[in-house]
């Protein structure tokens, strides 16, 4: 992280680096043996996302609260995160304030040496598929191809982060 970086994120959060592809359907040979459905609950009138990860194969769940920041306007590609991992009773005193909510299945895509996280949305949302991809350096970010199966790269399309797809009557375009 070089100096500017260091004065636009936040003392706690991690640089998280990410490209989004919106693909035109849930591809067929998704790892289906990591596979995840996820309830993002994103908290009226914060920045806060409450989530609910329950693993499909197998007893596993993860509770999590997150503070998502976009350190600069309009790059979606870079989001300063801050996460604490929460107990089930935590979850539960949390859960009933309002929010947005976001349903998905989160699959693994091995692509050659690449791996990205495919999400398979649900509800209002069913029939939306993008894959993300995180990246350790700026360098390797900007080094990655479009992978062939994307239809488009959407990183720096706000209307489909999170809290906007929660907030949305409609799939984006």
């Amino acid at each position: 992280m070089d100096r500017e970086d260091a004065r636009v994120i936040p003392k706690y959060a991690k640089l998280e680096l990410e490209r989004t592809f919106l693909l035109r359907e849930q591809p067929p040979d998704l790892d289906a043996a990591d596979t995840w459905r996820i309830l993002d609950r994103y908290v009226d009138g914060t920045r806060l996302r409450l989530r609910r990860m329950d693993r499909l194969e197998g007893a596993e769940t993860v509770y999590k609260l997150s503070k998502k920041e976009v350190p600069v306007a309009g790059d979606f590609s870079r989001i300063a995160i801050t996460t604490i991992y929460l107990t089930v009773e935590e979850y539960g005193r949390l859960e009933p304030l309002p929010a947005r909510e976001l349903a998905k299945r989160r699959y693994k895509l091995r692509d050659g040496a690449s791996v990205y996280s495919v999400d398979v949305f649900e509800g209002h949302l069913g029939g939306l598929v993008v894959a993300e991809i995180s990246f350790e350096s700026e360098e390797e970010m900007a080094a990655h191809a479009v992978p062939t199966f994307a239809v488009a790269e959407v990183s720096s399309d706000e209307s489909y982060t999170g809290a906007a797809l929660a907030a949305a009557t409609t799939r984006p375009r």
